[in-house]
């Protein structure tokens, strides 16, 4: 049996899902919940961790340009920008880079602002 959604947590997936267009987001309450935004081009994957919020954006890159984007991403992301959020970036497969967010619980409102950080870090490396 699943464990039922704290209402902070259900609170915060169907403000986000809400943000993002998807009118049925009131019913989602499970602790993982994977997306696919803009006709696929972002693959997002939340997760309740404790009493923060993993926000998790996936892109491929075209192999040849992965190295050079991943790091201007790490540059983008790193240490010294303020981001008001703390980005991770890495790497799933052998073309795909994840740019991930952690939330804290009474930020949970933060997230549609968070996913728009990450896209712009995103798309400021070209994809």
């Amino acid at each position: 049996m699943t464990e039922p959604a704290p209402d902070w947590w259900s609170r915060a997936i169907a403000d986000f899902g809400a943000g993002l267009g998807f009118p049925d987001a009131g019913g989602w309450n499970s602790r993982v919940l994977n997306l696919s935004v803009d006709g696929g081009a972002y693959l997002i994957d939340v997760e309740r961790s404790g009493e923060q919020i993993v926000l998790a954006v996936l892109r491929r890159a075209p192999p040849p340009e992965l190295e050079e984007q991943a790091l201007a991403l790490m540059r983008a992301s790193g240490v010294g920008q303020y981001h008001p959020f703390f980005v991770q970036l890495g790497l799933k497969g052998d073309d795909v880079l994840v740019l991930a967010a952690r939330i804290e619980r009474s930020e949970a409102y933060r997230m549609i602002e968070a996913f728009e950080l990450i896209r712009r870090l995103f798309a400021d490396v070209g994809l």
